[in-house]
């Protein structure tokens, strides 16, 4: 050989051999459970073989630890003594570990604990990620079988139950869950239907369980009244119950963990929590499936809830997940604060004792004065942490406002609001909940209190409470669950199916609720623990009681849902008798609802305002003066049919046939930037107590007709007391009026009314001798309100004025479902090139909808273009593209010159590539402009582009813009925004 050819011999080989060297030292750290001894199957205990893994795994961070296929069992869990100093009786404990994964190398990778005992603990791990594994328990964690007999209604109530063949009894055992020492947490359902809840979680009073010689267990509780009587479903389905009987902890414990990721796990049991996690960052939960295990009769999967996180910072992702038939809330988002025991320095706050909870320096702390409507922001300087999971926080300046110490409730339970301390600091802030299914729930979808949670796109069928609930937990007899505020959620885009809200601990008003759950149900008025929360487009069937309740909030916006067949329990409640139900609060939006079914009363019901207090204190319903008092540039009147004159001031007004009428249009309200003029709605009521109403019926009645110039966007009556609540719809064509029967009026009754028409949030209010009556929020928005007595036999006139705005006509109007109600595309089509364009999207809309609103929402507002981007939720290929024809032709007929747009690429509906081809064949036909947003936006086949989507269906912020780009470079659009300048 050469010297030459042997030195690139020699040289090669060298590079060859750096490279695998280099190769070696670049690969991510892998073992396998096998590995490290463990056999498959019930006869071995891996517990030794997985305690050797973690030792590797902490000696390799970044390592990857493979569990084979194969059902491995953990048959042993020594204690261990983590670096914190706390003690763990979990089976695996993995403490301050670094950028590990646990994966499976198949479904069928299974791991099953066999101790009453937690499953896997991590404490203080970042970079976390469990895939593709499927956890279990070898044994049965809760009883369940028949109800034999129900002893109901007596001071302590109780049920003769009968365990399923293989199941254990439902008797208390020691160390039951949440160690209480007479666990109940007892679920009622007939074939699947959950019904009652008797969670007797008074147990120091409560009989203990008693067994009998031929198996069967006496179970005592207190707190549930008359659950015979709500047992709704067929009786001749046998009434069956589930308790869990042990407690095992938690299966997956997440403490002070950071980037977190658990893919594809299948869970099949859990006596606690599924995850429960607290103070962690960024976590993501995604394609997992919390169920019983297929093939077996399990009713239930876990004991608790599924996912519990208690405190959190940075990036929540659930998305793409099942929980069918927990016995426990599905999803919580939580806070949880303290109560005060002591002030021992201005600056210095001694906390009661309360788990799971998190405060360091720096951190921004909230004290809420609940008893004044009060609340403060403090920085945290100092904690000391006491035993018994007390602690100190000293604060950045002294604490003002007199505090409400904790020890005031045992003083008075009934008249006190303790004073509350939260870490906002730990409020979470970026939750997003989508895509998921929640099945048979026990309890709640989802529950949350904190800040920034987004609930979108997911299914809900059959819950025992609200499918979801954003609530505060002001004062909790049972534990130390103080719970904080929510503000910025966001539920958008479910659909919702039977939300029984039949769950006896649950006061829960709808399938969509916001409370406060406070111990005595005595939050003061005007007190907003709930801010800034949207409703919108959601689909809800079927509800126990009302579709979305709403108590104690300050900023709500409820538009463009659909609720159909409401209180299917047939709740004589007017908060149930209702598709919505409103309760103190304020900044409220309610619009394009659609309420539909036989089992309410009115669309939307509003719990009446307190009387007006009379001089001296007294609380009394007075009749005004007649005439009322004239307000400069804004007039209020209320009219008895039997005045016989009214004083003339101000602008001149004129009777006709024995109605007063408003001056004419061009009357002008002035107002600094803008041209505003006055339109008139008029409302008649007729109260008829005693004698005839006026279309010849018996009773009470009334009348409402709208000459506003346009559709008025809601009313209302409200009476005292609160149970004859009348009706309040969303809209009432103009020329247009309305009847209703009162007969349940007495003439000691009072009543209130109340209507609004859209716009903004400007105001003027009107007094009427300093009493507030008519409150006018330009541009567009009136909101007219009135109490009175209704023991006059005559018909009574109100007249009100709305403000319209000159600049309000929109020469474009885009008519659509959700990606054009909240995709911002209009608006930023608006913002670059200055054309007004008017939003007539509707979430869940599809092109029959559309059809149905083009009169109201379109044609009636006489734009000069309509853009008509719709027919994505349409599930027919024909029905939609005849509803697009007839679209089109209306259009026609009213002058108004179509826009069409094609549909965003959707993988789940291949009839939108049909109904696009249509589209783009009706735009070349008729010489129609066309924006061809599908193409433009398309990633790969049937997928939005990935840096434009969020989710499968709607576009993200990008997206919105980059549509907004499209649209505005479509060729064919370029004259209609040359003929529009």
């Amino acid at each position: 050989m050469h010297t030459n050819t042997r030195l690139a011999h020699v040289l090669l080989t060298s590079a060859a051999l750096c490279l695998s060297v280099a190769s070696t030292l670049d690969a991510v750290p892998t073992a396998n459970l096998a590995d490290f001894g463990a056999l498959p199957g019930s006869e071995h205990d891996s517990a030794p073989a997985f305690a050797k893994a973690i030792a590797w795994l902490a000696q390799n961070p970044g390592g990857t630890l493979t569990i084979p296929e194969g059902v491995f069992h953990l048959k042993t869990n020594p204690a261990a003594t983590l670096t914190s100093g706390n003690k763990s009786d979990a089976h695996l404990n993995f403490d301050h570990l670094k950028n590990i994964t646990l994966a499976g190398q198949s479904p069928r990778s299974e791991i099953v604990f066999g101790q009453f005992a937690p499953g896997l603990l991590f404490e203080n791990c970042d970079g976390l990620t469990l895939r593709n594994l499927t956890f279990d328990y070898a044994f049965l964690l809760f009883s369940q079988g028949r109800v034999l007999e129900i002893n109901d209604g007596t001071p302590e109530s109780s049920l003769l139950l009968q365990a399923d063949p293989g199941y254990p009894p439902p008797a208390t055992q020691p160390g039951t869950i949440f160690g209480r020492a007479r666990s109940t947490w007892l679920t009622l359902h007939r074939n699947g239907m959950n019904l009652a809840y008797p969670e007797a979680l008074d147990a120091v009073n409560a009989t203990p369980t008693q067994t009998f010689p031929d198996g069967t267990v006496r179970f005592y509780y207190r707190n549930q009244k008359n659950v015979s009587k709500r047992l709704a479903g067929d009786p001749a389905e046998p009434l069956r119950y589930t308790r869990p009987s042990r407690y095992a902890g938690q299966l997956i414990r997440l403490r002070n963990c950071n980037d977190v990721l658990l893919d594809t796990l299948r869970i099949h049991a859990a006596s606690g929590f599924t995850v429960l996690g607290s103070t962690c960052r960024n976590v993501t939960v995604r394609n997992c499936l919390i169920a019983p295990r297929p093939g077996t009769d399990r009713v239930i999967a876990t004991c608790a809830d599924g996912l519990h996180f208690i405190g959190g910072q940075g990036k929540y992702l659930v998305e793409n997940n099942t929980f069918d038939s927990l016995q426990d809330d599905n999803v919580n988002i939580i806070l949880r604060g303290n109560t005060i025991d002591a002030q021992p320095c201005p600056d210095t706050l001694v906390l009661t004792p309360g788990s799971v909870r998190h405060y360091a320096a720096g951190d921004t702390v909230r004290l809420a004065d609940i008893e004044n409507n009060r609340h403060s922001d403090y920085t945290i300087t100092r904690v000391e942490t006491l035993p018994g999971a007390r602690h100190t926080l000293t604060l950045d300046r002294p604490v003002t406002g007199k505090i409400v110490f904790a020890s005031a409730l045992q003083q008075s339970p009934l008249l006190r609001q303790p004073a509350v301390v939260h870490n906002r600091s730990w409020a979470f802030g970026d939750v997003t909940i989508r895509g998921n299914k929640f099945l048979n729930n026990r309890a709640r979808g989802v529950r949350i209190t904190g800040s920034g949670v987004t609930v979108e796109n997911n299914t809900f069928d059959l819950s025992a409470f609200p499918a979801i609930l954003i609530h505060s937990i002001i004062r909790d007899v049972k534990d130390d669950e103080y719970n904080a505020f929510a503000e910025r959620v966001i539920i958008r885009d479910n659909i919702i199916k039977r939300a029984i809200n039949n769950g006896g601990a649950s006061g829960n008003g709808g399938a969509i609720t916001i409370e406060v759950l406070d111990a005595y149900r005595n939050v003061p008025r005007g007190f907003y623990p709930f801010r800034d929360i949207a409703i919108t487009g959601n689909r809800i069937e079927n509800p126990g009681r009302a579709g979305i309740a709403a108590t104690n909030v300050n900023g709500l916006v409820i538009e463009d849902n659909i609720i159909t067949n409401p209180n299917r329990l047939r709740s004589p409640r007017p908060s149930a008798r209702a598709g919505i139900y409103l309760n103190d609060v304020e900044n409220v939006r309610v619009e394009n609802n659609r309420v539909t079914g036989d089992g309410f009363d009115a669309p939307v019901y509003r719990e009446p305002l307190p009387p007006l207090p009379a001089a001296g204190g007294a609380t009394t319903a007075t009749t005004p003066a007649t005439p009322a008092e004239f307000i400069p540039t804004l007039r209020y009147d209320l009219v008895n049919a039997s005045a016989s004159s009214l004083k003339q001031t101000g602008a001149p007004w004129t009777r006709e046939a024995g109605a007063f009428t408003s001056p004419p249009d061009g009357f002008q309200l002035s107002y600094p930037d803008q041209y505003s003029a006055l339109k008139t709605f008029t409302l008649n009521a007729t109260f008829l107590i005693s004698g005839a109403s006026a279309d010849g019926g018996g009773g009470a009645g009334l009348a409402i007709g709208n000459h506003y110039g346009q559709t008025l966007s809601g009313w209302s009556v409200m009476c005292y007391p609160a149970q004859k609540q009348l009706v309040l719809e969303r809209r009432l064509p103009e020329g247009r009026t309305q009847r209703l029967a009162t007969a349940s009026l007495e003439p000691a009754d009072t009543w209130r009314l109340e209507v609004a028409v859209d716009g903004n949030a400007r105001e003027w209010t009107v007094r009427v001798n300093g009493v507030e009556k008519l409150r006018l929020r330009a541009p567009g928005r009136a909101v007219y309100a009135y109490s009175g007595p209704c023991s006059f036999n005559a018909a009574a006139r109100f007249t009100a004025f709305g403000i319209v705005g000159g600049d309000s006509y929109k020469p474009v109007i885009a008519l659509g479902d959700s990606i054009t109600h909240h995709i911002r595309w209009t608006e930023i089509v608006s913002e670059k090139t200055g054309l007004a364009i008017g939003n007539a999207g509707m979430a869940s809309d599809d092109t029959a909808g559309a059809l149905a609103r083009i009169d109201s929402d379109v044609i009636k507002l006489r734009p000069r273009f309509a853009v008509v981007f719709i027919g994505t939720n349409d599930g027919n290929r024909n029905q939609a593209e005849s509803n697009i024809g007839t679209i089109l032709d209306r259009l026609g007929k009213a002058g108004i010159q179509p826009i069409l747009c094609t549909l965003l690429p959707r993988k789940d509906k291949p009839i939108n590539e049909t109904i696009n081809e249509f589209l783009r064949t009706l735009a070349a036909r008729h010489q129609t402009p066309l924006v061809d947003w599908h193409d433009a936006l398309q990633g790969p086949p049937g997928e939005l582009t990935a840096r434009y989507a969020s989710g499968t269906v709607h576009p993200n912020d990008a997206g919105a813009e980059r549509m907004a780009e499209i649209f505005i470079d479509t060729p064919a659009l370029q004259p209609v925004f040359q003929a529009l300048k």
